[in-house]
């Protein structure tokens, strides 16, 4: 299992954080590219949003005019001001094929999934009409990002949820908008090994408690259900449920603008 940058366990009986060593998983390996500083561009949008920021999208990832690629606007209230803003997905999966065939190596990078950098968001800010600069996450792109919307971190707007697949292994990041620009907060396995005898799937649930202003994250085992017709597990897309076992709970830690580990407390009784 992976947690994005989670390396600290808070201990509410002893009130101070205890370090704690990052764990191993396939999904250590997925490098996110995330700009340092956003850059802005505007688009100039006077109707609709897809066919103003077509054009940027093109610039920005060096899309020639004769590939097909997919491009998914996911429109929704992202910060204080009110006005609706939206994520751009971007899948290059023809560019992934055409890239191993001019390196003759169709064959390997099928068996590999195509893994690469063809799979981009955008930051669209409803406000100013500025899309951001690319963030690029390496993933197999079979299937593009799946993007949803959660009130997490703040009642007044949405936090984003970015998932992306590692062949039949699929990995979700957290992200909130500050300063016009996605800064990841947490993350966890959606679920590892799909298909295999080392399947393993994770269902988590967001809590308002009085303690914390944000909500926590609470970790169950999940259960992944798919067809039983179902034979290529890098295209798949299972529904996944909730289990009876809790595994962690996170709470946000203002001091790091990021998810921590609640230690678990001594069972006295």
């Amino acid at each position: 299992m992976c947690l994005l940058l989670i390396n600290v366990m808070w201990s509410c009986e002893e009130g101070k954080p205890t370090s704690k060593p990052a764990q191993k998983s396939i999904m250590d390996s997925i490098p996110q590219t995330p700009s340092k500083e956003a850059v802005l561009f505007k688009v100039g949008r006077k109707g609709d949003l897809k066919e103003a920021v077509l054009p940027l999208v093109r610039q920005l990832l060096q899309i020639g005019v004769d590939e097909n690629f997919e491009i998914t606007i996911y429109e929704q209230n992202l910060n204080e001001d009110n006005i609706p803003d939206a994520i751009v997905t971007v899948n290059r999966y023809q560019n992934a094929i055409e890239s191993a065939k001019r390196a003759n190596q169709l064959e390997k990078q099928a068996a590999n999934g195509f893994m690469g950098q063809h799979n981009h968001f955008f930051f669209y800010d409803g406000k100013t009409d500025q899309l951001t600069n690319p963030i690029t996450i390496g993933s197999t792109p079979h299937l593009p990002l799946e993007v949803r919307f959660e009130p997490i971190t703040s009642e007044a707007y949405s936090d984003v949820i970015i998932s992306h697949r590692v062949r039949n292994s699929a990995y979700q990041t957290f992200y909130t908008i500050r300063g016009k620009k996605p800064e990841p907060y947490f993350g966890f396995d959606v679920y590892n090994n799909l298909g295999t005898s080392e399947e393993k799937s994770y269902y988590l649930s967001f809590q308002k408690t009085e303690k914390f202003k944000e909500k926590i994250i609470e970790v169950y085992e999940g259960k992944a259900s798919y067809p039983d017709t179902t034979s290529f597990f890098h295209l798949a897309k299972p529904t996944i449920s909730k289990g009876n076992q809790k595994l962690y709970t996170f709470f946000y830690l203002e001091a790091i603008k990021k998810y921590a580990m609640l230690k678990p407390q001594p069972n006295h009784g």
